[in-house]
């Protein structure tokens, strides 16, 4: 019986070999792929935790729509738990490449003072590519987003001429970049043209002159002793927001009422210089008719072919006498009047006035 049934799976084997075969290669494929798929995951984070370290990448980022001053990086820095922060200015508009006639949306954002500083508050570190890194003001380096050909090294960027808090508006491209927020991502959305950036562009410290900070950036104490995908690392960095959190709304009020008082000032300020200047004006314009009403306007003289054609007896006639101006009895008076005072001109003791008097 069992000889028998053996040699019936032989037979099985020998007139079924390609389907066996088949089945056996789908197997094996299937068995790869699972191998390859649960050791590559590993791989990858060990590979980003080590890209993230390299770069020293931030663990939280601070954000405000009314910006951040220097209370507020004060307070940040001062949050139990928050080991470093980096304060970064930047702000979006449209610009143009020499090297295209097509317009982009650009984000200018201000470099550290020293970008290769081996320190913890020197986060993002960007990795040049080519070229080199700034070295005058009029110089940047840029990162190419989504899938745009890269921009030639001497491309000038021109940004619009009333573009705001930025020194100058014409930069020669020295370097490209690859800025570690941006490693994996196509696409960033922005505020200006059409909601897409294009490309960053970094520039030299103190390019950016706000009086406030776009976005901090900051780093925790006890992070920096896990992987950056485990739960342990996730709850340190939660617990540092929390307490910011606690914070902010206290900070927000405050930068509220900051804003407010300093825009208050500048409309009293505003107000006083237009009072000031009005006035001024008024003061003009009323010595200006003081002095029209004391010299009136000669009179026209008669064209000299009328004066050959006149008869000689009208040329001889005796003159009339002028009248006498009558002066003006007080009610009668001119008046020049201002928002805030009248001038009666009978009463002014300078030149001759109405009553005759020298």
């Amino acid at each position: 019986m069992q000889k028998s049934y053996r040699k019936n799976i032989r037979r099985d084997f020998r007139s079924n070999l390609n389907r066996f075969l088949s089945l056996f290669g789908i197997v094996a494929l299937g068995v790869m792929m699972l191998t390859g798929l649960v050791s590559f995951a590993p791989s990858m984070r060990t590979a980003g935790q080590k890209y993230y370290v390299q770069q020293n990448v931030f663990d939280l980022r601070v954000l405000s729509t009314l910006g951040l001053s220097d209370s507020d990086l004060s307070a940040i820095a001062a949050t139990e738990g928050v080991s470093a922060v980096m304060p970064v200015k930047y702000l979006d508009t449209e610009g143009r490449w020499s090297s295209s006639t097509d317009g982009a949306v650009l984000r200018v954002q201000q470099l550290p003072a020293d970008p290769a500083a081996d320190t913890e508050a020197n986060m993002n570190r960007l990795t040049l590519l080519e070229g080199r890194m700034p070295e005058t003001a009029n110089e940047c380096v840029v990162q190419v987003l989504g899938h745009a050909d890269p921009v030639p090294l001497g491309t000038v960027v021109t940004l619009p001429e009333d573009t705001e808090n930025i020194r100058r508006t014409e930069y020669t491209v020295v370097g490209q970049v690859q800025d570690p927020q941006y490693f994996s991502a196509n696409q960033e959305t922005s505020t200006v043209g059409d909601g897409i950036l294009d490309a960053l562009v970094f520039v030299q410290d103190g390019e950016l002159t706000a009086d406030y900070y776009t976005v901090c950036y900051l780093k925790v104490a006890d992070a920096a002793q896990y992987d950056n995908y485990s739960d342990e690392y996730q709850t340190a960095v939660d617990t540092v927001a929390d307490r910011l959190d606690a914070i902010s709304k206290e900070h927000c009020v405050a930068r509220r009422a900051q804003l407010i008082e300093d825009a208050t000032t500048q409309l009293d300020d505003a107000k006083q210089t237009y009072s000031e200047q009005k006035a001024e004006a008024d003061v003009n314009a009323i010595e200006e008719k003081i002095l029209a009403s004391f010299h009136p306007a000669a009179e026209e003289p008669a064209p000299e072919k009328a004066q050959e054609a006149a008869p000689a007896e009208e040329q001889s006639a005796p003159k009339a006498e002028e009248p006498k101006a009558e002066p003006l009895e007080p009610d009668d008076s001119p008046f020049v009047e201002t928002a805030s005072h009248a001038i009666r001109l009978d009463d002014l003791k300078f030149g001759r006035n109405y009553h005759g008097e020298e």
